[in-house]
């Protein structure tokens, strides 16, 4: 059994990575990065934030929690990475890349580099590692529901509007 004693909310702004610690409202700022960031995640495994540098092609990381947090970039992506999702159970980094249509994968290590799928403008990825599906926004048209190795993938909505950021909702049943 897991016991949270101290629950910290991690988010971004435009140039700030900050956490707020729920108990007593204190907002600690983690990183001021001069570029601008569209998506973070947090690698609960490996204990790192991961975010994107869409203007300059890139991912970065820090090791969070930490006393000082020292930037470094994980990963040179191929045109500005928009969204981004951690694996921490099989150690694999996916985001998207909206002006090249592609949804990427590499391992935390940084290697094996793929290009799993190219898609309509993806923007948004998020990831259920327990049902093992990606869930994928295609800014101006729908969500696919996909597995990791894209093996499987299908609409599940058609939205027609513009989809900047999405999370996924885990809800356990009770009887």
């Amino acid at each position: 059994m897991i016991l949270c004693t101290n629950i910290k909310v991690l988010f971004g702004t435009k140039f700030h990575i900050k956490e707020l610690d729920v108990d007593t409202g204190n907002v600690k700022l983690l990183v001021v990065n001069p570029e601008i960031m569209f998506a973070m995640d947090y690698d609960d495994k490996n204990k790192h934030i991961y975010f994107t540098q869409y203007d300059h092609r890139k991912i970065m990381r820090f090791p969070y929690p930490a006393q000082n947090a020292v930037i470094e970039k994980f990963v040179n992506t191929g045109s500005g990475p928009a969204g981004i999702a951690i694996d921490s159970e099989n150690g694999h980094v996916y985001w998207t890349e909206y002006q090249s249509n592609r949804l990427m994968r590499c391992s935390v290590a940084r290697s094996n580099e793929v290009h799993i799928t190219t898609l309509t403008s993806p923007f948004s990825v998020r990831i259920d590692v327990l049902n093992r599906w990606l869930y994928v926004a295609e800014r101006f048209a729908r969500i696919i529901k996909a597995r990791f190795d894209y093996s499987e993938a299908h609409g599940i909505v058609d939205l027609k509007t513009r989809v900047d950021y999405m999370d996924l909702g885990m809800f356990s049943l009770s009887m």
